[in-house]
């Protein structure tokens, strides 16, 4: 093994471990050394190889976008306890908790009031079915934050940068302390200093 490359090295321990044919594998971070486009390959092709196999697979990692594209089912654990279960679509579309939405993705926290199924924030108003009045936070996802329309708030563009395929916008709103963040693969045009009307889409919204 040791006169191979470091490409074939993380394939060695996982052959070994899957000679014997077992009916359960247990893998814990194993492919969290590796640089991330040999790490995605190796994943791929590991867990293709499990599949065929009809092999049972308990995979332990703390990378987001691993667990949502390898798992079937989802165990998300905090300090021992579990916290949510499910599908990836279930936990990414439905997280039932702060701590299981934002270990999935960033979000924008925007402190409002909810009241009668409402919250009104300075982002406007959006549905907190469900929700006892009082104070909340509505988060958004970067890429829910959309630009235009005749129901957004005006926003200041602080700073436009292009992230390889995605775009990363960063607004000023009044009664925020802190930038909201957009994210997109669309190509805005805006500069440093452009006022624009912003709102987000209901489907990239929590209310906590």
């Amino acid at each position: 093994p040791h006169m191979l490359s470091g490409a074939e090295h993380p394939r060695v321990p996982l052959a070994r471990a899957l000679a014997p044919s077992p009916r359960v594998f247990l893998m814990t971070e194993p492919f969290s050394n590796l640089d991330r486009k040999l790490r995605d390959d190796i994943r791929n092709e590991t867990l293709s190889l499990l599949r065929k196999l009809g092999t049972t697979v308990i995979m332990v990692t703390h990378d987001p976008e691993e667990a949502l594209s390898a798992g079937d089912s989802i165990i998300l654990m905090r300090a021992g306890r579990i916290v949510q279960t499910g599908s990836s679509s279930d936990l990414y579309d439905h997280p039932n908790s702060v701590y299981a939405a934002e270990f999935f993705c960033d979000f924008n926290k925007i402190p409002g009031i909810c009241r009668g199924g409402f919250i009104e924030t300075p982002l406007g108003r959006a549905a907190a079915l469900g929700r006892p009045d009082g104070e909340a936070v509505l988060y958004v996802r970067p890429h829910a934050l959309a630009i235009g329309g005749d129901e957004g708030v005006v926003a200041k563009v602080m700073e436009c940068r292009l992230r390889g395929e995605i775009e990363e916008i960063t607004f000023t709103l009044a009664g925020i302390a802190q930038p909201l963040r957009r994210r997109s693969t669309d190509r805005s045009g805006l500069v440093s200093g452009q006022q624009v009307k912003i709102s987000a889409d209901p489907a990239g919204t929590f209310v906590f």
